[in-house]
């Protein structure tokens, strides 16, 4: 592609993207796989902790948890996708 003319950015651009996909898709496995273990770990929960369960705190707090998940997936994904490209391809 480099010569076609393409710049370095458009080579490597694609290969981030799909970087920043495998966070976000990592995200929402993680929020889907938490949510039967958090329900199936309720009652354990609550006997271990006094003040509630882990089951409720999911429920509630399931906003922050998404964008937290989302954002490190989509930052840790990007990032390590850019050094992987480009200390791997040779442009």
């Amino acid at each position: 592609m480099e010569l076609m003319g393409a710049s370095r950015s458009y080579i490597r651009g694609p290969f981030v993207v799909e970087g920043v996909l495998y966070g976000i898709v990592s995200a929402l496995l993680t929020l889907g796989i938490f949510y039967p273990l958090a329900l199936l770990g309720e009652d354990a929960t609550a006997q271990f902790f006094s003040s509630g369960n882990s089951f409720d705190y999911f429920v509630n707090n399931f906003g922050e948890l998404f964008v937290i998940l989302t954002v490190a997936g989509i930052v840790l994904g990007g990032v390590s996708s850019y050094l992987a490209v480009r200390r791997y391809l040779d442009i």
